[in-house]
């Protein structure tokens, strides 16, 4: 019998695995025991060559069965749980491994031998499982077992393959679903959902470049970038006409597709692609190769080619934060580049999406308009003439002051006493006043933006409803791009309605305000000057 070959035996017990080596421990995994040379284990890990000071207290721990060492876990948790068919892998892997070449173990037997080598800290066996990993196609195409032992185990270069390929996939399959549990899942599923907000934002929503770089409806006007403006030298360009449509046309097709955009390199790719096979199918739309260079460059400059890679990198990077990985063990062109793009971490975009999504609901019949939720946590407060209470209740020393002046001097002949209390009254409403001139103004440019992109939306809103009926006469799309359209245009006319409802409010919140101020300001002031001109003119 070969030294150093581990063979299960049938004249000792048939849960017995034995080697022929000697110096022999007997350890017990489960119902199973193993008798191993103590060497085998110890030369790699430094928790068993510890192990061996035990029989300076017992002396025959390990020694035979009934002294058998118990590997199974001892955490009531349950994270250092060992099973019988992980320790064997280990095993047979310490065994039968050629350190000089890669072995043909299956990737069962390596993710055992790598939970094992993290859980008991085998830096060789580590190190030598994940590169067989890596190198075998079958595991690396389990994309969700990857993302979850990556997020586990803490394997820095695992995390940003496996998640952008599951990010890029229309949804999770049951068993991927499965694989990562709630958590990862709901995290992967949520950026899917980001990024195709985020196309669609590109094609129908502002601002975005389709509008920066659109024909303007009034004026028949290339409406570029300064830059693209510069780079074509003169005002228009022929092509500026066909711009709007080709863009559309290439945004609506990134919508309906699979993977995700990681760099602003993959984007140029994926814009030449399209741009490409538009081409063939839609010639009308073209535009001239010096035309399309200028706007890509006015995209770049506006970090719109980078914009979707910002995000998935960020979602990334939220998992290096949520499960605690420390950046400082990773190999070194990993943590270069997550401590490069650290300063993107927060906010997330991810979370500013899913914020976004779950606080305003669009309304999908023009009679429930009333009812549109504007994301508010609680209803505005009332203004009108119940500003002014409020506002002399925050404030009660002040109108308390102003009461007591002439009551404390009523009988006095100190004037310059009277006159210093009036001014620091008169200083402390002022200070309120212009407090409330603050928000008044904030509010009159909250009235000014949402007044903008009321315009800016209804402005989209016509330009999609147009380019829709040119698509349907020119090329028609299939049915599945036709029910996209239709629930773009719903989403259009959604948002226009809601931007009215939360104009409408803020006009209102606006003039109650003012007028409020208004009313604080004659009650506060002639509180005060008005009794004492009385008592001293």
């Amino acid at each position: 019998m070969a030294s150093g070959v581990p063979i299960s035996t049938t004249h000792d017990d048939e849960n017995t695995f034995l080697s022929a080596d000697d110096r022999q421990w007997t350890f017990t995994v489960e119902d199973q025991v193993f008798v191993l040379p103590i060497d085998l284990l110890a030369r790699g890990c430094k928790k068993f060559h510890l192990l061996r000071t035990i029989r300076q207290s017992e002396p025959l721990a390990g020694s035979d069965i009934q002294h058998a060492i118990p590997l199974d876990g001892t955490k009531s948790d349950g994270t250092d749980k060992v099973t019988k068919r992980e320790f064997q892998s280990l095993v047979s892997y310490l065994i039968g491994r050629h350190w000089s070449e890669t072995s043909a173990f299956s990737p069962d037997i390596l993710v055992d031998v790598l939970r094992l080598a993290i859980l008991w800290e085998f830096p060789d066996a580590r190190w030598s499982s994940l590169r067989e990993l890596d190198a075998n196609e079958q595991f690396k195409a389990e994309h969700a077992k990857v993302l979850r032992m990556a997020c586990e185990y803490h394997i820095i270069s695992w995390v940003e393959r496996s998640f952008v390929a599951l990010a890029g996939q229309p949804t999770l399959d049951t068993a991927q679903f499965e694989e990562l549990g709630v958590s990862l899942a709901t995290h992967v599923i949520t950026c899917r959902g980001a990024v195709v907000a985020h196309r669609m934002h590109l094609l129908t929503g502002g601002p975005r470049p389709a509008e920066a770089l659109a024909c303007s409806r009034e004026h028949g006007r290339f409406k570029a970038l300064s830059k693209v403006r510069r780079l074509m030298g003169r005002k228009e360009h022929p092509c500026a006409g066909n711009w709007p449509k080709l863009w559309k046309l290439m945004m609506l097709r990134m919508v309906d597709m699979e993977g995700c955009i990681c760099s602003a390199a993959d984007m140029c790719a994926t814009l030449d692609t399209i741009r490409q096979f538009q081409a063939t199918s839609t010639p009308e739309s073209q535009v001239c190769d010096q035309f399309y260079l200028g706007v890509i460059e006015a995209l770049e400059q506006d970090g719109v080619l980078r914009a979707e890679a910002k995000l998935v990198g960020a979602a990334v990077q939220d998992l290096y934060f949520r499960y605690d990985f420390d950046m400082d063990t990773g190999d070194d062109e990993t943590v270069a580049n997550f401590r490069s793009d650290s300063s993107k971490i927060y906010p997330s975009p991810l979370h500013t999406s899913m914020n976004m999504s779950s606080q305003v609901q669009h309304p999908t019949d023009p009679d429930d308009a009333a009812t549109v939720h504007t994301g508010f946590t609680q209803s505005p407060p009332e203004f009108g003439a119940k500003l002014v209470e409020q506002m002399l209740e925050n404030h009660p020393e002040v109108v308390e002051e102003a009461q007591r002046v002439p009551q404390r001097h009523e009988k006095g002949n100190d004037a310059p006493k009277i006159q210093g209390s009036i001014t620091k009254v008169l200083g402390g409403i002022h200070k309120k006043i212009a407090e409330g001139y603050v928000v008044l103004h904030r509010y009159q440019d909250e009235v000014k933006a949402l007044e903008q992109d009321l315009s800016d939306a209804k402005d989209s809103r016509d330009d999609n409803y147009a380019f829709c009926e040119e698509l349907q006469a020119t090329a028609p799309p299939t049915p599945s791009q036709a029910e996209m359209i239709s629930n773009l245009m719903e989403a259009e006319k959604n948002k226009v309605r809601l931007l009215g409802q939360l104009l409408t409010q803020k006009t209102r919140q606006t003039q109650d305000w003012a007028d409020s101020l208004a009313q604080y300001e004659v009650h506060a002031t002639s509180g005060v000057n008005g009794e004492h001109r009385m008592q001293y003119h």
